[in-house]
């Protein structure tokens, strides 16, 4: 069976052209300082650069050609800051400072006796700041900064590190950077506290063993909101004005040596591979993703760069060797359209609803002034299971839009939407039967060059099999508890909604991060749901849950028998006594990857006073509506995900988790107050605007939250991803057999 049905549609942007112009390439290297090392460069303009070297010599560009070196140091110079043809700085090993004035360089000026200067950073001729540690095991760092006119009292940074770069986009900002991986940065008075961003450890809570901490090797900031360092594994990071982002890794098992951005939209970096016969690439940033390496020298290294803007930079290293970068910013080539998108306006038009059968199960599609298509009326044979299912609404952080965007589908008033929505139903592969909808979202619907998002929400339905009879690897519960628990057989089956997403980037933008909101309203046989249960997945080991609830798996759940798998009840309530949130998965930190457990795994819905506990087996809540995120590594095994949580299997509603996913997913059952969704800013749940109406309070006069609403916000970061991708079961009746129900 195969239909499809075009519900609604708007209006969709034009594609701009591909601008014309010349390529961006990088010179032959020269050697402009006999077989020396070349250790730093900066570029006050195409015009005007400075080089230094490891003999404490200077070496200056301009207009097109090097001058001889001059020796202005008597020891190694690290770092070379010039904000102009008229001023530098440059730091060396001994705790020295010596700037520039246009003509002449001054004698070193010991400002940190003791430590060894590695960086300084100076965005005007009035401030700058240096940088640097103690040499050997007990490493600490201090910064000192210029005033225009004299150098402050050294004051520290790091206490058991070794600052390796600074850089500063005003007198009232700057980030530093050091061998143990952790940021921090300079507000005009102080220096925040390091916090580790990179290590490959396995992390809880933001707490990094440094033993496993990476080395930041460069850092470079165009503004107080936009900074990127680079470590030694090919991995970047980028500062958004609060937060550093999770590794982005853009140069394999490059080491990455240097990095410099001129502007938000444009940064350069150069990768050394550490071998013996070392070359190096180089790599451009152009506001929205990296370009691959470009081979620039060999068989030597460049391990510094500078760039005065995104048409100039310079690399310099080893053999007194450097490069120059003359570059081209052509215009973005804009998104493609997909084949159903319209070029012209249509009326607005909420069609009537459509319903569809198959395998048993039946569903109402309604079109819905503010919250496009949701599912309604979802039943699995006789029994009815959920008034309403859709993804209604999110939000959407991108360059252009730091603050967010927040974003539904509004079909009849001013909207983002683009492009149109369409629903198209389909029997995927026997067994399974699907729904979707799509649409494109115009992040700057007057803009005919803007980044747009395409989404695409997926219900996934299942039919009906026999637990622990159908020959499947994965059952709806992990042991095919429905046999144990009655040999009469009865069937159960899944569903699944998936939130996917594209985003295809405007020139000067891209995506910093996205999420997603996903409604579910249960009335399991078209009853008021009466008890809600949260629960942690135990492991053998474990005695407590992450909020210190003890892990039960004796009879009626009470006890712990040692050695086995159990639970634990979140809050200890059972039912649910009030709204309620909690994190159901969090992404890694770190620098590690994947997602990771919550708080809690999953949620049971049921129309009686409280739900049955599923331990020990059999389980007891045959009615309910099941919805599990994880399942712990010794119920599910591998089978289950292993213990991580379900975001795999996008296509098929079967569980299965996905290690590379990062998401942080946030559950909340709030009360239900009216069958109509409601206006985005009117949601009572999920960060959009205060999450819970009250927690002092119980509802309806009743001593349980009842007929709640779930809500899952998840949110995740990159160009794409699959959202909401675990799903939940449900049984159908037991007809002939009983009153009672499967599972």
């Amino acid at each position: 069976m195969s239909a499809s049905l075009i519900l609604l549609m708007f209006v969709a942007s034009a594609t701009p052209a591909v601008g014309a112009g010349r390529p961006s390439s990088w010179s032959t290297p020269v050697s402009i300082d006999g077989r020396v090392l070349l250790t730093s460069i900066s570029c006050a303009s195409s015009s005007f650069c400075v080089a230094a070297d490891g003999y404490g010599n200077a070496v200056i560009y301009k207009h097109g050609s090097w001058d001889r070196p001059t020796k202005v140091d008597s020891t190694r110079i690290n770092s070379v800051s010039c904000p102009s043809a008229l001023f530098c700085v440059a730091v060396d090993e001994g705790g020295n400072a010596l700037t520039y004035n246009g003509s002449r360089w001054s004698t070193p000026d010991n400002i940190d006796s003791g430590y060894e200067l590695t960086s300084v950073s100076c965005p005007s001729t009035s401030f700058c700041t240096a940088v640097g540690g103690t040499p050997g095991d007990a490493q600490n760092s201090n910064a000192v900064i210029y005033n225009g006119s004299s150098w402050g009292t050294p004051t520290a940074v790091y206490a058991h590190s070794f600052a390796t770069s600074v850089s500063c986009s005003s007198a009232s900002f700057c980030a530093a950077v050091d061998n143990g991986g952790a940021p921090t940065a300079y507000n005009g008075n102080s220096w925040s506290t390091p916090v580790t961003i990179d290590c490959s450890c396995f992390c809880g809570f933001g707490v990094c063993d440094g033993s496993y901490a990476r080395y930041l090797n460069s850092v470079s900031c165009a503004s107080a909101s936009f900074c990127v360092t680079v470590d030694s594994d090919g991995n970047v990071f980028t500062y958004g004005g609060t937060l550093w982002s999770r590794p982005v890794n853009i140069g394999g098992a490059l080491t990455l040596t240097s990095v410099s951005c001129p502007t938000t939209s444009f940064c350069a970096a150069m990768a050394d591979t550490a071998a013996s016969n070392s070359s190096t690439d180089a790599l451009t940033y152009n506001g929205i993703n990296w370009s691959a390496p470009t081979p620039v020298d060999q068989p030597y290294d460049l391990s510094s760069i500078s760039c005065a803007s995104p048409a100039f930079c310079v690399a310099v290293g080893s053999n007194g060797q450097a490069a120059v970068y003359h570059g081209h910013m052509a215009p973005q080539v804009g998104p493609a359209h997909s084949p159903h998108l319209l070029r012209h306006p249509v009326a607005c038009h909420v069609p009537h609803p459509y319903s569809l059968q198959y395998n048993r199960w039946s569903v109402r599609l309604v079109v819905t002034p503010h919250s496009g298509v949701i599912a309604t009326a979802v039943k699995l044979g006789s029994r009815f299971m959920a008034d309403d299912m859709s993804s209604p609404y999110l939000t959407l952080w991108t360059k252009r839009h730091p603050n967010g965007l927040s974003l539904q589908l509004s079909p009849c008033g001013a909207s983002h939407l683009a492009g149109h929505l369409r629903v198209v139903h389909r029997a995927t592969k026997p067994g399974l039967t699907e729904f979707d909808q799509s649409y494109r979202i115009a992040v700057d619907p007057a803009d005919p060059h803007t980044s747009h998002l395409d989404v695409t929400q997926r219900f996934i339905f299942e039919e009906e099999f026999v637990e622990g009879l159908d020959g499947r690897l994965q059952d709806c519960e992990p042991s095919g508890q429905a046999v144990v628990h009655n040999p009469s057989y009865h069937p159960c089956a899944r569903w699944k909604l998936v939130f996917s997403y594209v985003f295809h980037a405007g020139p000067g933008d891209g995506i910093t991060s996205l999420t997603a909101y996903e409604r579910l309203h249960f009335r399991p046989d078209g009853k008021t749901i009466q008890g809600a249960m949260l629960a942690h997945d135990c492991e053998p080991f474990e005695i407590a849950d992450p909020l210190g609830e003890p892990c039960v798996n004796g009879p009626g759940g009470i006890g712990r028998i040692p050695g086995l798998p159990g639970i634990s009840i979140f809050n200890g309530d059972n039912p649910l006594q009030w709204e309620t949130e909690a994190y159901a998965m969090r992404s890694s930190c770190c620098g590690a990857i994947g997602t990771k457990p919550g708080i809690i795994d999953n949620l049971h819905l049921t129309t009686q006073r409280s739900v049955g506990l599923p331990v020990p087996i059999p389980p007891g809540c045959l009615e309910c509506v099941h919805i599990h995120w994880r399942w712990g590594a010794s119920i599910g095994g591998t089978a289950y995900g292993n213990g991580d949580p379900l975001t795999g299997c996008t296509s098929d509603p079967v569980p299965c988790a996905h290690p590379g996913t990062e998401q942080d997913t946030v559950l909340a059952l709030v009360s239900h107050n009216d069958r109509n969704y409601p206006s985005l800013t009117g949601i009572t749940g999920l960060g959009q605007n205060p999450i819970i109406s009250g927690a002092a309070k119980s509802y309806s006069g009743t001593s349980a939250l009842t007929d709640p609403v779930v809500w899952f916000k998840t949110s995740a970061e990159g160009t794409t991803g699959n959202l909401f991708a675990w799903g939940g079961f449900f049984c159908a009746p037991m007809s002939a057999h009983g009153s009672r129900y499967g599972c």
